[in-house]
């Protein structure tokens, strides 16, 4: 059973449908391609079945779900497995753009590094993790931009979209907010003195250790971490 009271953590009982949805998704209680019915879920979490319908919407707009004309709500592949995979790739390529782009750094750049690694400590400082976390994509974008490897820049955002909200799960682990703190203060030094091989290891080492986080998160019985509402910021 599930009540508005058992969400108190999150912005509305749609978003807390979605983040079970979601969560049922990935833990493949529902495969591709699986119908997801209004009625039934409503009964299972006994509520109404306007929130489920909003929720539905909402991983629409994720890209966990796509509405069907005629069928309705239908689930996008999105498992454990496919999550690894996609974080392990990354992890690959974004290393590969590190060994063209950190070279081809200008000083404007490095410094340009500096100035967004002393915002992220702010923003951390001032528990304003939603802002922090896009910033340190911003990081990661000023960091990548002089690679001449056009194609792997446009892969990687691809990516970034394939998860989508996927990796908000996370807004709220301490152990995320902490392995993403040391991994921006060290990576900014690495660069700024032009150690390209240090660079790939710990982008690659951060990309592994988030894909692993992230599929812990969504693992049967992991606590529950409050959802990101629709349209906050796409980080990782």
């Amino acid at each position: 059973m599930m009540t508005p009271d058992s969400w108190t953590d999150v912005p509305t009982l749609p978003a807390a449908i979605a983040d079970w949805i979601a969560r049922g998704i990935v833990a493949e209680r529902w495969p591709d391609g699986a119908r997801l019915r209004e009625a039934e879920i409503a009964a299972e979490l006994n509520v109404s079945r306007g929130p489920v319908r909003e929720a539905l919407r909402v991983l629409n707009e994720r890209g966990l779900v796509r509405l069907a004309p005629r069928v309705g709500a239908v689930v996008n592949g999105m498992s454990r497995s496919t999550i690894t995979e996609v974080y392990e790739l990354r992890a690959h390529i974004e290393a590969l753009i590190c060994r063209t782009a950190v070279p081809r750094l200008s000083e404007a750049d490095k410094d340009r590094l500096r100035a967004l690694l002393d915002q992220i400590i702010a923003l951390r400082n001032g528990d304003r993790i939603d802002e922090m976390l896009t910033t340190c994509w911003e990081f990661r974008e000023t960091l990548y931009r002089p690679s001449t490897n056009r194609t792997a820049l446009d892969l990687v955002r691809s990516l970034r979209t394939r998860l989508h909200s996927i990796p908000q799960v996370l807004r709220n682990d301490p152990a995320h907010i902490t392995l993403a703190m040391t991994f921006y203060v060290r990576v900014t030094q690495a660069a700024i003195d032009g150690d390209t091989s240090a660079v790939e290891r710990l982008v690659s080492e951060f990309m592994i250790k988030t894909g692993e986080q992230v599929v812990t998160a969504f693992r049967p019985g992991a606590a529950d971490l409050a959802p990101a509402a629709s349209g906050a910021p796409v980080w990782s």
